[in-house]
């Protein structure tokens, strides 16, 4: 996380702000589980599993959009149509 999303002062922690002492535990634990949902949907694309893949990309977009996960769940989007 770049900047708080209560007071917008920049700084990277993983606890509280330093500027307004907001919590920033369950922010931070959602943009892990999103960054190991990416991973899971790769790795279970490189092995094959298509389904596995799809549901886990849809968990990550869920919890945090960004590029890549934007990226892999379109793919696979995509791909399931075919």
């Amino acid at each position: 996380m770049d900047a708080c999303p209560v007071c917008g002062v920049p700084g990277k922690s993983a606890g509280t702000c330093r500027n307004c002492g907001t919590d920033l535990m369950l922010l931070h634990s959602t943009s892990m589980m999103a960054a190991s949902m990416e991973r899971i949907a790769v790795t279970r694309l490189a092995a094959g599993d298509a389904r596995g893949a799809f549901d886990a990309s849809r968990r990550a977009v869920f919890l945090r959009r960004t590029p890549l996960s934007d990226a892999i769940h379109g793919f696979l989007r995509l791909e399931a149509k075919k």
